[in-house]
């Protein structure tokens, strides 16, 4: 993700190794953990380096989905997610413009999920021909301007892999994950707006995040596209633009944004697409490992 201010330095997370987990059966159905990671980041576990940081930005977290939530409006029902309010994980920027490292809350439900599972391999949802909608939403905190000097906003992120469905094979570790994820994003002049207390099968959450309507978020940032014919296209560059405020004459606008947001979900089109390209592996009978493999530069 690139941000860039009036302050030109970039901002780079070389995201967590082995961060996800992503299992094929023989008929394509599945587990997938966004989040597999150790309990001790500088020791044993997968760490998500972050270089010296532009001061726009202060604070990145992330926010796992605990349920979905139906609004009625003038007598039309729309269903919401709600995502934790507490994020599961953050990275804090300090006063002196360096990054810390990323740090886990306990607190958090979706922590506690993880922590209780024997083998600690799933930290979030898990992916089925059932249920395969599984956002994660990321916070990204920026350095409080006005609209009278206003701040260069660019989100970018970056991947240097190949496309997974044109790979001659499929391995059992180190898969890109950019193969098989997609984006929304937006900006916001306030906080996501409370979705309220939830209780889940395992937890009881005293607040969340809602957003967007169930499964009906366009997710147009992504690297690789399926179309109709079922062919697939990948960004030759690697580079995709994930949220900016600049104008048509490269000026930001004097819209002042406090966060931007980002939501990561399955690509289920890109999914197909590589399970038809490897089928009749038998390393699909095996759990395949994922590594995230881009960038973000602000």
């Amino acid at each position: 993700m690139r941000i860039s201010a009036r302050r030109k330095n970039n901002l780079k997370i070389a995201a967590m190794t082995s961060m996800v987990i992503f299992t094929l059966f023989a008929v394509f159905s599945g587990t997938f953990a966004w989040f597999n990671i150790n309990q001790s980041v500088l020791e044993n576990g997968d760490n998500m380096n972050v270089d010296r940081l532009t001061s726009v930005l202060s604070k990145v977290h992330f926010h796992a989905q605990v349920g979905t939530k139906t609004i009625t409006e003038n007598d039309v029902s729309t269903n919401y997610y709600l995502f934790e309010k507490d994020e599961y994980a953050s990275i804090e920027i300090g006063d002196d413009n360096i990054a810390g490292e990323l740090e886990f809350n306990e607190n958090s439900g979706a922590y506690k999920d993880w922590e209780a599972k024997a083998d600690q391999t799933s930290t979030l949802s898990t992916y089925s021909l059932l249920a395969q909608d599984h956002p994660i939403l990321i916070l990204f905190d920026i350095v409080p301007y006005t609209s009278t000097s206003p701040s260069e906003i660019k989100l970018d992120f970056r991947t240097g892999s190949q496309y997974l469905g044109f790979a001659d094979s499929v391995q059992r570790s180190g898969n890109p994950l950019s193969s098989i994820v997609q984006f929304n994003a937006f900006g916001l002049t306030s906080s996501l707006p409370s979705g309220g207390s939830y209780n889940s099968d395992t937890q009881a959450y005293s607040d969340t995040y809602l957003y967007g309507v169930e499964r009906g978020i366009t997710y147009d940032k992504k690297w690789v596209t399926i179309s109709d014919a079922e062919t697939a296209t990948f960004d030759s560059d690697g580079l995709i633009n994930i949220f900016s405020n600049l104008d048509a004459q490269g000026n930001p606008t004097s819209t002042v944004y406090t966060q931007i947001g980002v939501i990561m979900n399955y690509s289920i089109e890109s999914l197909e697409f590589i399970y038809n390209k490897f089928l009749g592996n038998e390393i699909l009978n095996e759990n395949l490992f994922f590594t995230w493999d881009w960038t973000m530069e602000m």
